[in-house]
């Protein structure tokens, strides 16, 4: 084979290659689509565990399950602790497209369960400077007497970055919290608002 004739079958096959990938990624947003529109529907299920396990499968989508966002944020409201929980996990991880859930997600810093309040902070985080309006509630959260509500308060704050600079205070009040990951979310939150 001439030199020639190997760059040609080399291009032919990067091509077909190519064009296999972007098939593929068709078919998987295809796919992914109509799963969307399945968890949606078992968002209107009367049963907790199908609403749970639906918001459940949209937080693991991520951003592609946009189209979901005004069917998550009555359930920020829902009886199941585990419904608003990953409700408001799902919104987190659709991100921009769910900025309308802020006011909702702040909220839910107060919830009776703290796994609704850990996943709210951890969702606000995920918005970065747009859950300004976040920070006041993730500093008094930083004195929640559940750890984990409190280590994700301090790693949101340094996520809202700047934008957070009146939760100073409270982050290094959380410098000398019991527990030392909720010290090292603090700092590095402290550290993310005076960097930038």
């Amino acid at each position: 084979m001439t030199k020639l004739t190997i760059l040609r079958v080399l291009i032919l096959s990067v091509g077909v290659v190519l064009l296999l990938s972007i098939i593929a990624a068709i078919l998987k947003n295809d796919e992914q689509a109509k799963a969307v529109r399945a968890h949606i529907e078992e968002l209107e299920s009367p049963k907790a565990n199908v609403r749970h396990r639906a918001a459940k499968a949209l937080a693991e989508i991520g951003p592609a399950s946009k189209e979901a966002v005004p069917h998550l944020i009555p359930l920020l409201k829902d009886d199941d602790p585990r419904v608003r929980a990953h409700s408001a996990r799902a919104l987190g991880r659709i991100g921009a497209p769910a900025n309308q859930s802020i006011p909702d997600l702040i909220q839910l810093l107060s919830d009776a369960a703290p796994l609704v309040r850990k996943d709210a902070a951890v969702a606000l985080g995920r918005f970065g400077p747009d859950a300004k309006d976040a920070s006041g509630p993730l500093a008094r959260a930083l004195r929640d007497a559940d750890v984990e509500v409190r280590r994700a308060a301090a790693a949101a704050l340094g996520k809202i970055g700047r934008e957070a600079k009146d939760a100073v205070g409270a982050l290094q009040y959380a410098r000398q919290d019991s527990d030392q990951r909720v010290r090292d979310a603090a700092n590095y939150s402290l550290a993310k608002i005076s960097k930038q």
